[in-house]
C-alpha cells in the first residue's frame, strides 16, 4: 500500500468541491425506517476483504466499504481522491458479481481545525477541547471507569497530539485555537491508543481519554442539540440514521452509508497539497452526506437519530463527501469505560466581570494594563481615553497632546455578554513644550 502523495492545483480543488455536490448516496429515502436496515451478508464482506488490499495499492484509491441501495441491493463502494484517480485506477464495474461504485471523496483528513467556541464549566459534550499543542477538536462524551474516575473521551489526535502527547499533559477547554490557555485546563491526558502510521498499520481507532474532575464535564450536549446520549451500544447497520453534535457543524443528521470501511486517513499535509503522514484503518463506518461533519468535529460522539440516542461511533476523519467514524464498542472496551450521561445543560453565566486597570505614563504617553477578573474569563475590552480616541485591545496605549484632566473608561466583557465598568482620571500638565501626565 502506497502512502498518499498528491499534487493538487486550484482547478483540481474546484473540481473536487463540485464533485462533492453530486453524491449518489443521498438522505434516507422516505418510508425507509430503522427496521429496514440490516447488516451486509457474509458473501459481500468476504469479497470486499479479498479485493481491498489490491485496490488500495492503486494510486489515489484510499478506501472501500459496503453500501446498501434504497432498493435493498448490496454493492461495494470504492473511495477515490479525485475523478482522475478514479479513472486511472480502472476499477471494475463488478467484483465477483457484486456492483462496484466509485465515490470521489478528496483526501480524508483527520479533522481538528476551524471555528471557535467558548470556555464552559461544566463543559457539554460537543464543545471545543484539545491537547495544549494542537488546534481544537470536540468533547465526545463523559465516560467513567468502575472505580468512579471520570474522563473526557475524544480522539488521539485531539487529546494526545497524534501520538506525540505524554501522559499527564494538560488538556485545554476550549482548545488552543479557540483561545484556550493553561488557565482553561480542564484535565490531563490519561491514556490513548497509539496510531500506527506505517504502511502495514492496522488501526481500529483514533481514541484517547483525559482525566477530569466529575463536575468539569456535563456529560450531555446542550438541550438545543439532543441532550444526553444513551448508554446502550448499537451495532451499525447500512442506512442507519445517525446524528452528532460537534464543535464546528453543531447538530447534523446523516446515515451510515458504508460498513467495514478500510481507509487511508491523512494526518499531515504539506501546504495542503501533499499528504506526508497517513494511517490505515479497518472496520470503520462511512457516513453520508458530506455535510455531516467539518474540521474540528473530531471526537464527536455519533448516536442513533431517534429518542434513544444509542451509541454508534466516534467521529475522527472526513472529506467533502464522507465522514469516517470508529465503532464505539471497541473503544469503550479498550479503555475500560462506560458512557456517563448527563441530564441537563449548565446554568447560564450571569456574573459580570469586575473591571479594573492600572496606568503608567512616560511624559504624555500612557500605557494601560487590564486587571479585570471574571468567574469564567474576560474576553473583550472597550476603552475610552477621554481624548477622543478608543481601543479594543486588552492592554492599550494612548498619547495626550494637551494639558487637562481626562476620564478613562474601561468596559470589560465575558463570553456571555456580561459587562463590568471601571474608570479613573489622568491629569496632564504642560511646562514649556513638554506635556506630562499621571
Amino acid at each position: 500500500m502506497s502512502m498518499l502523495r498528491y499534487a493538487t492545483s486550484a482547478a483540481l480543488l474546484l473540481a473536487l468541491s463540485t464533485a462533492a455536490c453530486v453524491d449518489e448516496y443521498g438522505p434516507l429515502a422516505a418510508g425507509l425506517s430503522m427496521q429496514a436496515a440490516r447488516v451486509p451478508g457474509p458473501g459481500i464482506v468476504a469479497v470486499q476483504n479479498r479485493y481491498t488490499p489490491g485496490l488500495l495499492r492503486k494510486e489515489g484509491i484510499i478506501g472501500t466499504g459496503i453500501h446498501l441501495g434504497t432498493g435493498g441491493e448490496e454493492s461495494i463502494t470504492v473511495y477515490a481522491v479525485t475523478p482522475g484517480h478514479a479513472t486511472a485506477a480502472q476499477i471494475p464495474a463488478r467484483l465477483e458479481g457484486y456492483p462496484v461504485n466509485v465515490v470521489v471523496t478528496g483526501l480524508i483528513l483527520a479533522s481538528d481545525y476551524y471555528n471557535t467556541t467558548t470556555y464552559q464549566r461544566p463543559a457539554p459534550n460537543g464543545f471545543s477541547v484539545g491537547h495544549h499543542d494542537i488546534t481544537a477538536g470536540t468533547i465526545g462524551a463523559r465516560v467513567r471507569k468502575p472505580d468512579g474516575s471520570v474522563f473526557i473521551l475524544s480522539n488521539n489526535h485531539v487529546l494526545a497530539n497524534s501520538n506525540d502527547g505524554a501522559i499527564g499533559d494538560a488538556i485545554y477547554q476550549p482548545g488552543p485555537y479557540d483561545g484556550g490557555t493553561a488557565a482553561s485546563t480542564i484535565g490531563t491526558l490519561f491514556d490513548f491508543e497509539p496510531i500506527d502510521m506505517s504502511l502495514s498499520g492496522d488501526n481500529l481507532m483514533d481514541a484517547a481519554i483525559a482525566l477530569v474532575s466529575a463536575g468539569a464535564v456535563l456529560g450531555a450536549t446542550p438541550t438545543y442539540a439532543y441532550g444526553a446520549p444513551g448508554t446502550s451500544v448499537v451495532t451499525a447497520t447500512l442506512n442507519l440514521p445517525v446524528k452528532k453534535f460537534g464543535r464546528t457543524t453543531a447538530l447534523t443528521h446523516g446515515t451510515v452509508s458504508e460498513l467495514n470501511v478500510t481507509v487511508e486517513v491523512c494526518y499531515e499535509t504539506f501546504m495542503n497539497l501533499f499528504c506526508i503522514a497517513s494511517a490505515y484503518f479497518n472496520g470503520q463506518l462511512g457516513i453520508a452526506p458530506g455535510t455531516f461533519s467539518g474540521g474540528g468535529d473530531s471526537g464527536s460522539l455519533i448516536v442513533t437519530d431517534d429518542a434513544s440516542n444509542g451509541l454508534v461511533g466516534l467521529l475522527f476523519a472526513g472529506s467533502s463527501t464522507r465522514t469516517i467514524a470508529n465503532p464505539i464498542a471497541p473503544i469503550l472496551s479498550r479503555f475500560g469505560v462506560s458512557i456517563d450521561p448527563g441530564t441537563s445543560e449548565p446554568p447560564p453565566d450571569v456574573t459580570a466581570p469586575t473591571a479594573a486597570f492600572a496606568v503608567s505614563c512616560a511624559k504624555n504617553r500612557c500605557s494601560f494594563t487590564d486587571q479585570s477578573t471574571d468567574n469564567v474569563a474576560v474576553t473583550a475590552w472597550s476603552w475610552s481615553f477621554g481624548n477622543g480616541t478608543t481601543a479594543t485591545v486588552r492592554n492599550p496605549t494612548t498619547t495626550y497632546s494637551a494639558k487637562g484632566t481626562y476620564t478613562v473608561i474601561l468596559i470589560a466583557y465575558d463570553a456571555a455578554g456580561n459587562q463590568g465598568t471601571a474608570s479613573r482620571t489622568i491629569t496632564c500638565t504642560t511646562k514649556g513644550k513638554s506635556t506630562t501626565c499621571k
